[in-house]
């Protein structure tokens, strides 16, 4: 069973870092809508990751969802990433 996912964000006015408590999930998909309207989705075992300058410049919303074995998913709260 997964349990709550909590994220964290660090803005560094450049890089914006995003990381999560571990849920003993198998994996995470980081979702980023940019304000544009493009979806981008990456998928990682981590713990963190972060979004370059090029990725945040327009802003957006991102979300985590977290996946066990059995392919049950939670999804934390967005977060808004500001433009630069």
């Amino acid at each position: 069973m997964l349990s709550s996912l909590i994220t964290t964000v660090t803005d560094t006015g450049g890089a914006f870092e995003i990381s999560w408590n571990d849920v003993n999930a198998v994996q995470y998909r980081i979702v980023y809508q940019r304000r544009d309207g493009e979806l981008i989705t990456y998928v990682t075992t981590e713990l963190f990751y972060t979004l370059e300058e090029s990725e945040r410049a327009l802003g957006g919303i991102l979300v985590v969802e977290a996946y066990n074995a059995l392919g049950s998913s939670i999804f934390s709260v967005s977060t808004v990433v500001g433009a630069l």
